[in-house]
């Protein structure tokens, strides 16, 4: 099963962690100023109040709670001003936060959400407070309300806590943000975010669409992301959220299937390799592998080299469902996958056993790479409105549309691809689109990163091979009248050991060959030798 994970940034745009949270800390200190002037205006204010109100027996008692109050936020402030490095620790021993304030389930500030206050708060619905009685485990300590989010295995977790005049968001969950934001927006006018620019702008942009009023920069941010939701150009968080959180059920039902399919598949791949179920692909293999240890050092033998050689000219690789493939066998220290693939055993049905050849199995792993670096455009397009599916086509303009279409109706079939489609919609923040990037360079600087430069090395000469088909169709198109038989170099090379076996390679060619007469040029020319060098 492929994993769709955010991919990592290219090695020469990282940044050196410490210099970021320098500069982090530097952006950051001039919001915590503001944060302590905003809570002594507010305590001022508050102890104004309290000297109109004319309480009696219970003035005293009301300024010794406030100033309480007062000091607890600030001692928050000063926790998140420390944690973020906009300001130094001096706590001596009786300072130090009692280990029992700490305890299971304690997480540090990510965010904290502050602005001013309402006259008179907002009253929250009857289904969004059911919501939050079923999401979280509230309870009110010492003049704040702290929100702990119960778990799947029954343990809570401090998710945010609202004080009187903040309110500091301690888990990443984007549910807990939304919360936390709606919260927000019933108790204050008009809000501010404050916390890094990495972790503050997925929240301006869900604030933006709560229509919350923010201020200064974070107003620009938020109405540049609600223009860009309405022009379609990226997909909206909330209904993204929402969508997640309606279908997980599905997920959990989903994972216990493929739970069960694993462990039946562990059995059979213990069969194939002690030899059991003779009539099966496994079985065939793990003879073959068995009888044929030399293939596995030299994989020199004129099938081999045929093999090779189908897989580049012969296979349709759209048609190839190589992302979805779930057999990997591991067999004498070696790793064989794709072997439930239909249109790869069809193919070389006459021997599948050859399947299991190392550089075979290299070529596939690169072109697997390579699909998924299509699907995730492909996605990403659609996500971002550069592309559509109506009827169960694909619409797609640009540079990226001329193997688009032709990749979409080879794959749309499989539910993988659909699956990865139903992620982008559900976190589009993970797919962003690039009508110029290559298909496969992607996947090739991750395996360099992962220290896989054979698989790096494969994935680059498929590209080349891609694009040279590519090229050649092109001037195909604009040339029809030319013969368009344009063999490899490098097929000809691996296929000299193999000339006898195919005759109709080295006839003599008419002096003149008519159109319907001219042979059809092989979908995917092969590739460069792995030596890298034309021979």
């Amino acid at each position: 099963m492929p994993v769709f994970n955010r991919p990592d940034d290219t090695p020469d745009k990282r940044v050196e962690k410490k210099e970021l949270a320098k500069q982090e800390a530097a952006e950051l200190k001039p919001e915590i100023e503001a944060i302590e002037r905003h809570l002594a205006d507010e305590a001022r204010r508050r102890r104004k109040e309290i000297q109109e109100a004319k309480l009696g027996k219970d003035h005293n008692r009301s300024v010794a709670e406030e100033a309480a109050r007062r000091r607890q936020e600030e001692e928050t402030v000063r926790e998140f001003a420390i944690a973020k490095g906009t300001r130094r620790s001096r706590r001596t021993e009786a300072t130090k936060p009692k280990a029992t304030e700490r305890a299971s389930g304690w997480r540090p500030i990510c965010l904290m959400i502050w602005g001013a206050l309402r006259k008179r708060r907002k009253k929250a619905s009857a289904k969004r407070r059911s919501n939050l009685d079923q999401r979280y485990d509230i309870r009110s300590v010492e003049g704040r309300v702290e929100y702990w989010l119960r778990g799947s295995d029954g343990e809570a977790t401090l998710a945010f806590v609202e004080y009187g005049n903040l309110i500091t968001v301690r888990h990443t969950a984007r549910r807990v943000t939304i919360d936390a934001l709606e919260i927000a927006g019933e108790k204050y006018e008009r809000i501010r975010i404050a916390g890094t620019q990495r972790a503050i702008a997925d929240s301006v942009n869900i604030a933006a669409e709560l229509d919350l009023i923010l201020e200064d920069d974070q107003a620009k941010a938020g109405q540049e992301h609600r223009r860009a939701v309405a022009a379609r150009r990226t997909g909206s968080i909330l209904e993204a959220s929402l969508r997640f959180h309606n279908t997980t059920d599905d997920r959990a039902r989903t994972r216990q299937a493929a739970r069960r399919d694993r462990k039946e598949r562990e059995i059979f791949r213990d069969a194939a390799a002690c030899g059991e179920d003779n009539g099966s692909l496994k079985a065939m293999v793990a003879a073959y592998l068995d009888n044929n240890q030399r293939t596995l050092a030299h994989a020199d033998d004129a099938a081999v080299i045929e093999a090779r050689r189908r897989l580049d000219q012969d296979i349709d690789h759209d048609r190839l469902f190589l992302a979805s493939s779930r057999y990997h066998l591991r067999y004498a220290g070696h790793q064989f996958r794709f072997l439930d693939d239909k249109a790869l055993t069809k193919a070389l049905c006459h021997a599948p056993e050859l399947l299991v050849d190392r550089e075979l199995q290299e070529r596939l792993r690169a072109i697997e790479a390579i699909q998924l670096d299509r699907r995730r455009i492909i996605a990403a397009a659609i996500v971002a409105g550069a592309a559509s599916i109506s009827d169960g086509e694909l619409r797609m303009d640009g540079p990226q549309a001329a193997w688009a279409r032709g990749f979409w109706k080879a794959q749309r079939a499989d539910p993988t691809f659909q699956r990865l489609i139903a992620v982008a919609w559900a976190r589009p923040d993970r797919f962003s689109y690039n009508q110029n990037a290559r298909p496969g360079e992607l996947s090739r600087m991750q395996a360099l990163q992962n220290n896989d430069p054979a698989l790096a090395k494969a994935i680059a000469r498929q590209m080349h091979a891609y694009e040279r088909t590519n090229t050649a169709m092109f001037e195909d198109n604009r040339t029809p009248h030319k013969s368009a038989a344009v063999q490899s170099s490098n097929a000809g090379s691996e296929l000299a050991s193999d000339m006898p076996s195919r005759p109709a390679t080295s006839a003599p060619r008419p002096a003149v060959v008519k159109d319907r007469d001219r042979p059809g040029r092989p979908r995917h020319p092969s590739a460069p030798n792995p030596d890298g060098f034309e021979r």
